[in-house]
This record gives structure tokens, C-alpha cells and sequence, in this order.
């Protein structure tokens, strides 16, 4: 283990972040792409990263533009594995298509097309979202989650490069738990709002559990349990009274979309049992 390193994106996010300390506590060694050396400047400094970056078992490597055809190559020196986690989200978004759609496609297709080229790796750990599984709504898709469908790579469409590697998907629901990268209540939110939902020590677990060769390869795996957003109220009431009576916490109302995901073969694959809405809802009130 300690002579494998792992490549992964997204990691100032709040899924890659969590993803990369357990990583790392695994006994990995992880080299994160970012788009500039300030971003890992301050990612090195926080204080569950700052060891393992005093260490050398914590890296960086600049990759400015995913899409670029020559993007992945000094990234990929070196690598047994591969967790793409990062999705392009920019704000202000003014035209989803090009800002959004085309850049995810184009940063997976040139990836995995470099990937081919490797002589080290073992297996690409994709994170999609449960989104990915919905049919688009009729008045039109939103400005996120369609890129999802179209980035993910489907397992075993890779067979005629014969690839020595194997792709794994991960589709997690919408994520909640403690965001250690969090600088305002309004960055734990975005505006997808389906009715599974998935916890952060979860998704990072899966993750990590599927750097293990004995998780078979090439297949989709689901994170998430059901839930409304609603009982969110009644969770918080019974956990934060005293929240409630100051005023601190107040009851709203957010509709939940139906997806259906039965996500206990994820659960048998990996020997987890996933941890259910209300722990979610006490870690983030918390």
C-alpha cells in the first residue's frame, strides 16, 4: 500500500476533501490535481492534511485545464489509482452548455483517453451522482447535474482498448455531513433535490474501499438511503430543542423528487451499512 499513489480530483470540494484524508489515513499516498499551486497552498495547510504534507505522502500536481488534450501527463506519472471526483461547477454560470456540459464530457474523454497510455494503473474510481439516473425534466435541464449522464463512462466501453485497468462509478445521492472545507452556511447547499440521499463518511468509504482489488471492477455502485427533506424538521426538533426555542433553527419547507436506487448491493460489495437521513441531519445541524 504505501508504494501506491493515488491520483485524485476535486479534492478542495467537499466530497474530494473527505475522500483525500481518508486516503491518506488508509496509508495511500495521494497526488491532487488543482488548477492552481495557491488552491493546494491552502489545502496543505489545513489541519488534518498538514502531517501527511510534511510527510511528502501528500502531493500536488497542476493540471489548469482538464479538457486540455495534453492535460493529464505529468499527472499521471507514477499512478496505481485514479479517483475523478471533480466536476466543473463555475459561478457565475452563464451558459451551462459550455460552462458546465462540455467541459466535464471533454475533462473525463481526455483522461481516460490518456490513461490508456499507463503502465502503472490499476483502476479509475469515476464519481458520478445519483442525478445521472434520472430522466431530464421536461421544462428543460438544469445548469448541473445533465453533465453527469454524459460524462459518466460506462463500464466495460473501454473493452476494445483493452485497457489493464478497470473502471469503477460511484453514484452517490445528494451528500450531508460535517463540510470541514465550509466558509458559509450558503456553500453546503446547491440546488439538487432528490429524494435519496447519501452521508459524506460514506461516500468517502466506498471510495477508499474500492482501491481494494477484492471490489470487483468494471460495475456502478450506488451510495444512498431514502428520505424527505421535510423530516428533516421533525429530526432537528428531537435533537436541537434548545435551537428551535432560540430561534437559532427554524422550520421550513423543500419538495423532494423521487429517484429509486436500491443501493444494498452496494452495501453487501463493500460491508457497509449505510448510515441513515437523521445522522445526516444531526451531523450538519452539529
Amino acid at each position: 500500500m504505501s508504494d501506491s499513489m493515488v491520483l485524485i480530483t476535486g479534492a478542495t470540494g467537499f466530497i474530494g476533501f473527505r475522500i483525500l484524508v481518508e486516503v491518506l489515513k488508509e496509508g495511500y499516498a495521494a497526488r491532487v490535481a488543482v488548477r492552481s499551486s495557491e488552491k493546494f497552498e491552502v489545502l496543505a495547510q489545513h489541519p488534518l492534511l498538514r502531517p501527511y504534507s510534511l510527510d511528502g505522502r501528500l502531493q500536488s500536481v497542476e493540471v489548469r485545464d482538464f479538457s486540455a488534450l495534453d492535460a493529464w501527463q505529468d499527472a499521471l506519472e507514477g499512478i496505481t489509482f485514479i479517483m475523478h471526483v471533480a466536476s466543473p461547477l463555475p459561478l457565475p454560470m452563464l451558459d451551462p452548455e459550455k460552462d458546465v456540459y462540455q467541459p466535464a464530457v471533454s475533462g473525463n474523454d481526455n483522461l481516460l483517453e490518456a490513461v490508456l497510455k499507463s503502465s502503472t494503473l490499476k483502476r479509475v474510481i469515476l464519481t458520478s451522482s445519483i442525478v445521472a439516473t434520472m430522466p431530464l425534466p421536461p421544462r428543460g435541464p438544469g445548469p448541473y447535474g445533465p453533465d453527469y449522464p454524459l460524462a459518466q463512462q460506462e463500464p466495460g466501453s473501454m473493452e476494445t482498448h483493452k485497457p489493464k485497468f478497470d473502471i469503477i462509478n460511484t453514484f452517490p445521492g445528494y451528500t450531508f455531513g460535517r463540510n470541514e472545507m465550509a466558509t458559509s452556511a450558503q456553500s453546503m447547499f446547491s440546488a439538487l433535490r432528490v429524494t435519496r440521499a447519501a452521508h459524506l463518511d460514506d461516500v468517502a468509504k466506498v471510495h477508499v474501499r474500492a482501491l481494494d482489488p477484492k471490489v470487483e471492477g468494471d460495475r456502478n455502485y450506488g451510495v444512498s438511503v431514502p428520505m424527505q427533506y421535510n423530516d428533516a424538521i421533525d429530526i432537528a426538533r428531537k435533537n436541537f430543542r434548545d435551537a428551535f426555542e432560540k430561534g437559532v433553527l427554524k422550520p421550513g419547507n423543500q419538495p423532494s423528487e423521487v429517484v429509486e436506487w436500491d443501493a444494498r448491493g452496494t452495501e453487501s460489495a463493500f460491508g457497509i451499512k449505510f448510515k441513515g437521513f437523521e445522522e445526516m441531519v444531526v451531523d450538519v445541524v452539529s
